[in-house]
């Protein structure tokens, strides 16, 4: 004969187990839904911890370094160099240099 009587504990795994099987259907159900929803609560929290950071980096950091930040930013989009038939042109503060671009250099 087998014993069929069962302790709390079996009881209690086989509910769990119940209910992590049924848990994976949640998904199958409401579609896209949730991704939906997911994802519309991520780009929410990016937006919001993106906003404060700019704040605290408004309000906290010296005026001085942000007069810094952007000279050095107006000096590299100067300094940025195209090509033109072959040949490199260089943009700096106030004159234009144009030297052979090939094989050579």
């Amino acid at each position: 004969m087998v014993d069929r009587r069962t302790t709390p504990e079996q009881n209690t795994l086989r509910q769990l187990a119940y209910g992590i099987f049924f848990a994976a259907f949640v998904p199958l159900i409401f579609g896209g839904k949730i991704y939906n929803t997911v994802e519309k609560v991520m780009v929410t929290k990016t937006v919001l911890v993106l906003s404060h950071l700019r704040r605290l980096a408004m309000f906290y950091v010296d005026w001085r370094v942000w007069v810094e930040f952007f000279r050095i930013l107006q000096v590299r989009r100067s300094a940025r160099c195209r090509r033109s038939a072959g040949h490199m042109v260089e943009r700096t503060a106030g004159d234009l240099r144009v030297r052979q671009s090939g094989p050579d250099t």
